[in-house]
This record gives structure tokens, sequence and C-alpha cells, in this order.
């Protein structure tokens, strides 16, 4: 629907991204199957993407997140970054947020792992927030990548 109430209609087949129905601004993408979380979002300024899996001890949960600035553009000076880890059914949830200078980089990663092992069970993580400023001023804003239900 359009601000001034009236709407039109976008024919399936020249759909290829849409958002999450379940979940506001989650992107998704079309693939052979069906569609799919997008792991990782490119758009005109670079790419964002998310990660949800076991830490090194082999239980849950640890979740990667990041960025990286696309070239001719210029590098990115400062960042803020926010994003959601949660458990299906319960057991977990833990807001992530970063942010802070960058000194002229066209890439970031951040990331965290929970302190307790946490049980087996069906993982997400899904950016809420996040944008890059460039050298030149210009801000460039994540896609909202979605790591959607993994078993861990």
């Amino acid at each position: 629907m359009l601000s001034d109430g009236s709407s039109f209609s976008v024919p399936a087949s020249s759909v290829t991204r849409v958002l999450h129905p379940d979940t506001t601004g989650i992107a998704m993408r079309r693939t052979s199957t069906g569609m799919e979380p997008d792991i990782t979002v490119n758009g005109p300024c670079g790419s964002s993407n998310i990660y949800v899996h076991e830490k090194s001890n082999g239980h849950p949960v640890k979740m990667t997140t990041g960025f990286t600035i696309r070239k001719p553009l210029p590098p990115a000076v400062s960042y803020k970054w926010r994003a959601e880890i949660d458990r299906y059914n319960g057991g977990y949830d833990y807001s992530y947020s970063a942010s802070g200078g960058l000194a002229f980089r066209y890439s970031w990663a951040g990331g965290h792992s929970s302190d307790a092992n946490y049980p087996s069970g069906y993982y997400e993580a899904f950016v809420t927030y996040g944008f890059a400023q460039l050298a030149n001023g210009l801000v460039c804003v994540s896609g909202d990548p979605y790591a959607a239900l993994t078993y861990l």
C-alpha cells in the first residue's frame, strides 16, 4: 500500500526479494525450491551477513556478522550494528550491539559467543539495524540478513 492509500500489484515472477512475513525487515530470496532466508544480503554499497553456529567446543551458541563496502566507494569511518539471537521455543535470547570508528576500512566483522553452553535446538540470528558511514559522508544501510532456524 502506498502512502496515499492506493495500492498496485506486482507479478510474482518479477519479485526476487521480499520481506519475511513473520519478522518485519527480514530479507528473503527466491530460489528454485522456493523462498529462503538471505544469510548474505547484497546492495548498492556492498554486502552484509550473519551466521549462527556452534562454539569451538561444539555447544551453542555463536553468532558472527559483518559487512563489506564495495569499491570504488570510499571506506567506512564508523558503524553501528544490532542483531538478535534466539532459540526456538525459548531458552536463549540475546541482543547484540556494536559501534565505533573504523579508521578507513572496507569491512567489519563482529560476533558473540554465549558464556554458558546451551542445549541443542533450533537457533536463529538476524540483523535488526546496521549502518556504515563512509569517508565521503554517505551512509550505507544493512539489508538485514537473516540466519534461519538452524539446529545446533
